[in-house]
């Protein structure tokens, strides 16, 4: 029996002492419906955010507080450019995807990797 509790408490260590931690920071993306492109957003370290595959919601900055993820940005269209604050629940975080809560509405993302040639689009002119 003590063998037991030992082997129980080794695997219960090694997996705890495993767990990893992700970070929103990098380029997440995700398809745009009825078409062959993407769009999504990219978090750099310094709270910096970049919009990728919009033309008219450009974001500019992000933050993190808990699970919340709040970016801020300008909105253009109808002849004016107006900012914006958005607030996201982080339901889903892993290394790959990332899940987020806007309203009453799921948005699903997925890392994009560099030299990726999952993406048949150039998001650098968008910056």
């Amino acid at each position: 029996m003590e063998k037991w509790i030992v082997l129980a408490s080794l695997i219960l260590t090694t997996a705890c002492s495993h767990t990893p931690s992700y970070s929103v920071i990098g380029s997440w993306i995700q398809p745009i419906p009825g078409q062959n492109r993407y769009q999504g957003m990219q978090l750099e370290p310094d709270g910096t955010a970049y919009s990728l595959g919009m033309r008219t919601l450009l974001y500019t900055s992000w933050d993190q507080k808990g699970d919340l993820l709040i970016l801020n940005g300008s909105s253009i269209g109808n002849g004016g450019t107006f900012p914006f604050t958005s607030f996201y629940r982080i339901i889903e975080l892993t290394e790959n995807k990332l899940v987020l809560k806007h309203k009453s509405s799921l948005l699903s993302y997925e890392r994009m990797k560099n030299g990726s040639d999952f993406l048949s689009q150039d998001f650098s002119s968008e910056r």
